[in-house]
């Protein structure tokens, strides 16, 4: 379930342009493809792109443009711009 703090912490960031569908996601509901994407990104030993899609496909055993769908669904790519310009998670 999801508490009015979640939707409040949510609004926040996405008004701030940050990732704000996993505030609303629990983390026992998450699918693993998606936690897989999260740890990969959130994983700075990975410096290239290539190299996180295929850590992705070596582990679940998916074609690279699965990766990519998964990442566009949890808002990888907002992630990336935001590290970018200096912003932490």
């Amino acid at each position: 379930a999801v508490s009015i703090r979640q939707y409040l912490r949510a609004g926040e960031l996405k008004r701030a342009w940050m990732p704000w569908k996993s505030v609303l996601i629990d983390e026992e509901d998450e699918h693993p493809c998606a936690k897989l994407v999260r740890e990969v990104l959130a994983d700075d030993s990975y410096e290239l792109e290539e190299t996180r899609a295929g850590e992705f496909c070596w582990r679940t055993g998916a074609h690279r443009a699965g990766y990519f769908r998964w990442k566009r669904r949890v808002g990888g790519w907002v992630g990336q711009a935001a590290r970018q310009n200096g912003c932490e998670r």
